[in-house]
């Protein structure tokens, strides 16, 4: 078949995401996005406006030009995008999204390519068969896959303590050896310490031998319903 000579190279669609360049046409929803607060909370505590919003689209579409690369526009795919304007879903509902209550914490949380996965207890353990056109150049797994990893394996084992999902606020990886495509890994979670506003879940690596080829850390912004708990819990 060949090629749309009308595609974008540059764009990418998964199951859940659609990865592509900016464009002038992403400025109304963009500027729906942008004028909540809590979305530029950390440095502004403010929304944006529509000069600024038009302003960092404008920036981001020139570099684009300029440079052949920037930051992607992420959105959901056509089967699970949420209208922005609207508020209301457009498509079926996502296997895992938006968590608003406090859920059962042996919620079967499968993300794609793991087996084995187990979560109980402030730890998480999964097996991970990274798929073939998840590699880099040199025929290893790409270092964002590996970090997706360890963002899932971590927000499994918060999981199972406080029994609801939680947003991912710092994200650290240490990539120790490479992994080669074809092989399998496990990776294992464990949470350091739940507080009051934020966690903290360490991740380890670890290829058929037992060797440690990546190790993460991820802090969590901690939901209000697990804040108002742990207020009304007798100490």
């Amino acid at each position: 078949m060949a090629a749309d000579p009308l595609a974008d190279p540059f764009e990418v669609t998964t199951e859940r995401l659609v990865l592509r360049r900016w464009r002038d046409d992403d400025l109304d929803d963009l500027c729906a996005i942008f004028a909540k607060p809590e979305v530029w909370w950390y440095p502004d505590q403010r929304g944006r406006d529509g000069d600024e919003t038009r302003t960092f689209l404008e920036r981001r579409i020139e570099t684009w030009e300029t440079r052949g690369w920037s930051q992607h526009s992420a959105s959901r795919s056509v089967s699970t995008r949420c209208s922005v304007r609207s508020g209301r879903r457009t498509g079926p509902p996502a296997t895992v999204g938006r968590v608003r209550v406090v859920i059962d914490a042996t919620h079967p949380y499968r993300p794609r390519h793991m087996s084995n996965t187990t979560m109980a207890d402030g730890h998480s353990e999964v097996t991970w068969t990274p798929p073939d056109d998840w590699g880099n150049p040199v025929g290893n797994v790409h270092g964002g896959y590996t970090a997706l990893l360890v963002d899932d394996v971590a927000g499994m084992a918060l999981l199972s303590v406080i029994g609801t999902g939680a947003p991912t606020v710092s994200l650290q990886v240490d990539y120790l050896h490479g992994m080669p495509l074809g092989r399998v890994y496990t990776a294992r979670g464990d949470v350091v310490r739940v507080g009051k506003a934020t966690a903290i879940v360490d991740v380890h690596v670890y290829d058929t031998d037992e060797v440690m080829v990546a190790r993460g850390k991820c802090y969590f912004q901690l939901p209000s319903t697990w804040r108002d708990r742990k207020d009304t819990t007798p100490s």
